[in-house]
């Protein structure tokens, strides 16, 4: 998908949290939305890398909004299942943007993953001579 200026109102749909401009639903009311909301989708879709996420072999930490209506958390339970070595990390009350709608409870997350994770990066490091 090539980068566009109207790119903040692409995603205002997915946003939960309503100082974002969106109730969580494309409700298809402003001039283009809906069609933006598919265009989307339909670039998703073909750039669709699922079938490559068992390549990843570096830690992973998946951060997902459990209200995400855009991409339901069942594709975030999807990806840490096909992830090794991967953690799921769902945010209440969040949309598709977690790092946006709730950056505290993000913030959070990924902390306590990079704590969890550091001695075994370590280990990783220094069995391949990255000391």
């Amino acid at each position: 998908m090539r980068p566009r200026e109207d790119g903040g109102d692409l995603l205002r749909p997915a946003a939960r949290h309503p100082g974002l401009g969106g109730d969580g639903a494309a409700d298809g009311h402003r001039p283009g939305e809906a069609l933006r909301v598919v265009q989307f989708a339909r670039a998703a879709k073909r750039e669709n890398l699922e079938g490559r996420l068992h390549e990843i072999q570096a830690p992973t930490l998946v951060v997902w909004g459990r209200d995400d209506r855009i991409t339901p958390p069942e594709v975030a339970e999807r990806f840490h299942a096909l992830i090794p070595d991967s953690r799921l990390a769902f945010l209440p009350r969040c949309g598709h943007a977690p790092m946006i709608e709730q950056p505290a409870a993000f913030s959070l997350s990924v902390q306590a993953w990079l704590e969890a994770t550091r001695p075994r990066a370590r280990a990783m490091a220094g069995a391949a001579g990255l000391r």
